[in-house]
């Protein structure tokens, strides 16, 4: 069928264009960064264990992590030709003008020491443009709002990004062909997960003057400090440019967008993902502001998006290292509620803020994590997460990169992926809206299979014997949340009282 043609042309862009397949470091990586998650989660656990610092992973909020990152893997999957058809049009344009332009990676090293400078100057302009405007922010916000610090907020991405992110990397078109420019990118991203970390602190003088480090790059990701520091691998970017700012013992950096013990009130990812975005057309379309200062700027100022603040330029006068969001709740900026200019950024106790030349690595805040205590319905969320559907997700990522599934299983595969890490993460928040939205889908699960066995429609990676152990699992699952509905309500209106509370004193102070 013609549409299934140009669903597989679109899916798999480098066979259809018929060039060999694209190296993926991101995909090869995957395993060890999980494998690093773990070893750091450990170490955090003993390091607390022994007082030097409070715990750096929390289940609920790492759980969201993962999930995010999960639901920008999945986009990524329908979205790959963007990254490579206006590339390979430009190229083949470029090198008729310029026939001199390397064909393979046999160019060299001075071809890859070309595309890794013109590609990391490209990733140092489109991160600061996420910074600098709504509509791009709302794809990064996500990247931003975890609370913690630790490498699986650098797995916390934006799915949004990958709509726009090529075009900042066309350049790269005129210095290296396909292989080269897809090995770049992929290591310009897996340099980064190594930097989101507090257990290292400051490297050799000589590295911290020329790379990326985790000590630059928690300077970007702290509220505390100025919108500074987007690059990627190499740190002169900043230091050119004049985004640079120094990590200070005095001053440990404090993350999220606000105080907020959980993410704009919600564990739900898809939320996480789109909050800023439908914030950003509300106000596009109310009228308040002209639509291109709502779409492609971040300045302060009545009607602007909350929490646009915490990573806005600051008013003139006001010191950027010391401002940050505390201006309203999501709440009000979907309303189109107007905000008050920014306020000084909560600063960390002192008892928290070490001595003057202390080690930056010993420079811990304790993160404002929701503190309530695990119960079943966490168990069976962390159990569903990480033993059934961040698995499945990764068996069907590398099943649709492999070309296994047809394009309509492909289809089917993102949407239950996307589906069901929705659902999992939403768990964690102990509402009812996450069980009735997890019941539904378990249910349409449970439908599926049994009508796929029925009719002997399985596509091939999935065996008689595994779906019929899925539908076993979705049946026993359904049957736990059902018993624990009554506890779920119970638990929900203590979450409320709780909020309530909280909101009567934030109101009160």
């Amino acid at each position: 069928m013609a549409w299934a043609a140009a669903l597989q042309a679109w899916l798999h862009p480098d066979a259809a264009a018929g060039i060999a397949r694209l190296p993926d470091p991101v995909s090869a990586a995957t395993p060890l960064f999980l494998v690093l998650v773990s070893l750091e989660a450990a170490v955090s656990w003993r390091r607390a264990r022994a007082g030097k610092g409070p715990p750096l992973y929390n289940w609920r909020q790492t759980s969201s992590n993962l999930a995010a990152g999960t639901l920008a893997v999945l986009l990524g999957v329908f979205v790959k030709v963007l990254h490579l058809y206006p590339f390979l049009w430009l190229r083949s344009h470029g090198t008729a003008l310029l026939p001199w332009l390397p064909q393979s990676s046999a160019a060299g090293w001075l071809g890859n020491a070309a595309a890794l400078l013109v590609c990391d100057f490209g990733f140092y302009w489109q991160h600061r443009a996420q910074h600098a405007a709504n509509v791009l922010w709302a794809a990064h916000v996500a990247h931003h709002s975890s609370p913690d610090y630790n490498l699986s907020t650098a797995l916390r991405q934006g799915a949004g990004e990958a709509l726009f992110s090529w075009l900042f990397y066309l350049p790269m078109a005129f210095f290296c062909p396909p292989d080269v420019y897809a090995l770049h990118r992929g290591l310009n991203t897996v340099y980064q997960f190594f930097v989101h970390t507090q257990l290292v602190g400051r490297c050799w003088w000589p590295i911290e003057l020329v790379m990326n480090t985790p000590s630059h790059h928690r300077v970007h990701h702290a509220r505390n400090y100025g919108r500074r520091n987007f690059a990627g691998i190499l740190i002169v970017w900043d230091r050119l440019l004049g985004s640079f700012e120094e990590e200070q013992a005095s001053r440990p950096c404090v993350y999220g967008l606000d105080a907020s013990p959980i993410v704009q009130g919600t564990y739900n990812p898809l939320w996480h993902q789109a909050h800023h975005l439908v914030a950003t057309l509300r106000l596009a379309g109310s009228g308040k502001v002209p639509v291109w200062r709502a779409l492609l700027t971040r300045a302060h100022g009545p009607g602007m998006v909350a929490p646009t603040v915490t990573d806005a330029e600051p008013p003139a006068g006001a010191p950027s290292s010391t401002t940050a969001g505390t201006a309203g709740t999501a709440r009000s900026a979907a309303k189109g509620a107007p905000m008050a200019a920014a306020q000084p950024a909560q600063q960390p106790s002192q008892a928290a803020v070490p001595p003057a030349g202390a080690g930056l690595s010993t420079a811990f805040v304790s993160y404002p994590w929701e503190r309530r205590a695990l119960g079943p319905l966490d168990w069976y969320a962390a159990a569903s997460f990480f033993l059934v559907t961040l698995p499945c997700s990764l068996a069907y990522l590398l099943a649709a990169a492999d070309g296994i599934l047809s394009p309509g299983w492909t289809l089917a595969g993102g949407a239950w992926a996307a589906w069901a890490v929705t659902g999992s993460a939403w768990l964690f928040g102990g509402m009812p809206a996450a069980q009735v939205h997890e019941m539904a889908r378990l249910l349409a699960q449970l439908g599926a299979v049994l009508g796929l066995l029925r009719w002997d429609a399985l596509p091939p990676p999935l065996s008689s014997w595994l779906a019929r152990g899925a539908a076993v699992l979705s049946l026993a699952s359904l049957v736990f949340l059902y018993s624990q509905a009554a506890q779920l309500r119970q638990a929900c209106g203590g979450t409320k009282t709780a909020r309530a509370a909280s909101g009567q004193g934030k109101k009160a102070a």
